[in-house]
């Protein structure tokens, strides 16, 4: 555990510890150690920490675009430490909603986000859900889509808004992952 989400809860009357952490996706031992908890004891209207899930490393993705692409360990590092970020970011935002879409992890081979689908969605609704610009997965997800190119022939689009399906992952580079606006993707990248 890296960290603390910043979530914080009030307890209701009836729940338990266990239950907690069940609804959290957190472990008993990790929201004693983030609240200072001896026990298991809770008392109903106190305020509790969610402690922050670091994102897990994945290597089992369903799409081949990655193939053509060679990244240095050190370019991994790098790029997983940024994903690292924007999923926290992505996880403090309309979480109940993302939660039931997708798990958050950081693929192994590149360090980019790696968004594995729960549930079936088109890629109009993915790129809304996490902020993903127009291109960005046509650009790195390869998953038997046709997709096509707009008549000007510089801009591309995710044109067709393609279903992608339950079980899919889909990869995207954190600068691309709850992107912000140019401006402040630009500013933040150089103050990395």
């Amino acid at each position: 555990m890296s960290g603390i989400n910043g979530d914080t809860i009030t307890i209701q009357k009836g729940q338990t510890l266990s239950q907690i952490a069940s609804e959290y996706g957190v472990s008993v031992s990790e929201l004693q150690a983030a609240n200072n908890l001896k026990g298991t004891n809770i008392i109903a209207g106190e305020k509790l920490i969610i402690p922050y899930q670091e994102p897990e490393f994945s290597n089992d993705f369903t799409n081949n675009a990655l193939d053509e692409y060679e990244f240095s360990e050190e370019e991994v590092q790098k790029n997983a430490q940024y994903s690292e970020e924007k999923i926290a970011l992505a996880n403090s935002k309309d979480k109940e909603r993302k939660a039931e879409v997708a798990n958050l992890t950081i693929n192994k081979k590149s360090g980019y986000v790696q968004i594995n689908l729960k549930q079936d969605i088109t890629a109009e609704e993915l790129k809304k859900l996490y902020n993903i610009p127009d291109g960005v997965l046509k650009n790195y997800n390869d998953i038997g889509f046709e997709w096509k190119e707009l008549p000007d022939g510089h801009h591309y689009k995710d044109w067709g808004n393609p279903t992608f399906f339950e079980g899919q992952s889909v990869i995207v580079p954190a600068n691309k992952f709850e992107h912000q606006g140019r401006l402040k993707e630009f500013l933040e990248l150089i103050t990395r």
